[in-house]
């Protein structure tokens, strides 16, 4: 099965929220931000009357999405992103599953960063150096009030450097993210 196989099913799924990357077209991105709080975001696309101009800010953000995904191989270097998770990022962008007492989410690029999903990208000194350490920090799943361990999370990062199993994912936690000596 392949990664696009995947996330389709992983769509059907109840409280899943799946994003739409560049890969679908302009057409699709501007579609997706008609869902951000009723309307095209001001944030990321400001509300536009004029056709071209819609057009031409969803190019702009298509870029954006593409630089995103050249500044994260870059990130990494020397070690290589499985092409999965690229076409994963260029088709669909990131995604989010909102269970009762849990979320899980990738960090991504797509029109609903920041909405469903952190961005990938972030200027977070742990999830940027990882990259050079090869190990690439791919989304994380926090568990709700209610939960045995709510409030705490599960950081998956994808073994890039194969300390543990090339290009494997690897859960760490639950952990409430406070103290990096919890996870030892």
């Amino acid at each position: 099965m392949d990664v696009i196989e995947i996330v389709e099913q992983i769509r059907a799924l109840p409280n899943a929220y799946v994003d739409c990357g560049f890969l679908q077209g302009r057409e699709a991105v501007l579609k997706q931000f008609q869902q951000r709080e009723g309307g095209v975001s001001g944030a990321v696309i400001p509300d536009l009357r004029d056709e071209t101009e819609k057009v031409a800010a969803a190019d702009r953000f298509i870029s954006s999405m593409q630089e995103a995904i050249t500044e994260l191989i870059e990130r990494t270097k020397p070690y290589e992103i499985p092409k999965d998770y690229i076409l994963f990022l260029q088709t669909y962008g990131g995604m989010l599953i909102d269970g009762e007492k849990y979320n899980f989410a990738t960090y991504g690029i797509g029109p609903m960063v920041e909405d469903w999903y952190g961005y990938l990208n972030t200027a977070d000194h742990v999830l940027m150096e990882s990259g050079k350490l090869g190990w690439l920090s791919l989304g994380r799943l926090v568990f709700s009030r209610g939960h045995k361990y709510g409030y705490q999370r599960v950081v998956f990062l994808l073994d890039l450097a194969n300390s543990i199993r090339k290009d494997s994912v690897i859960g760490i936690g639950p952990w409430d993210g406070r103290e990096p000596q919890e996870l030892i």
